[in-house]
């Protein structure tokens, strides 16, 4: 795993367009191919919506490597996000204290994505409080997901009604992280 790569992607037609070129790629690899390729293929298969690809990916991926068994858990949890029933994934992870280091950044991404999918003002608030700790503790060294985490609390302000909240939050994306997917968005 490289940590200054997290395996997280926001362009679903560009993940869509790369996934048989990585597939490709890693069937040329020799064996044993390295867990990260899991990982990495795994997590852009979620974002291009292809559950089963994902599935497959990361089935059996974490062994008795306690990293990889949590991006597992992670990626079972953005799979329930994404289709709108975070569940016993989404709860197991809110629950785990033990994340490795490397691995909080995104389990709190995602945890705070499910928050502001929610219907009741007050957890959609609680989001985007988590949301914001992403740039201010990780977003010097992961500034693609810090913009993601403005980029969706700017939203969601904007959709509480906060339009001066979220006029804030747009400056900062674009002041900060003015090279990043989201701030092109």
């Amino acid at each position: 795993m490289c940590d200054e790569l997290p395996p997280v992607w926001f362009d679903a037609e560009q993940a869509k367009t790369a996934l048989p070129e990585v597939a490709a790629a890693i069937s040329r690899m020799q064996e044993p191919r390295p867990p990260a390729t899991r990982v990495y293929y795994g997590s852009l298969a979620i974002a291009a919506g292809d559950t089963a690809t994902a599935d497959r990916a990361l089935n059996g991926l974490a062994g008795d490597n306690p990293r990889l068994a949590q991006l597992q858990l992670i990626f079972k949890a953005q799979q329930e996000i994404a289709a709108g029933t975070p569940e016993k994934a989404t709860q197991q992870l809110a629950k785990r204290s033990d994340l490795d280091p490397s691995n909080r950044p995104l389990a709190q991404y995602w945890l705070a994505m499910a928050k502001v999918g929610s219907s009741k003002g007050e957890t959609r608030r609680e989001g985007v409080l988590d949301l914001l700790h992403l740039p201010a503790v990780f977003g010097e060294q992961w500034p693609a997901l810090a913009a993601a985490g403005l980029y969706q609390a700017m939203q969601t302000l904007e959709e509480l009604g906060d339009l001066r909240g979220s006029i804030a939050l747009r400056s900062e994306l674009l002041g900060k992280y003015g090279q990043t997917y989201h701030a092109g968005q």
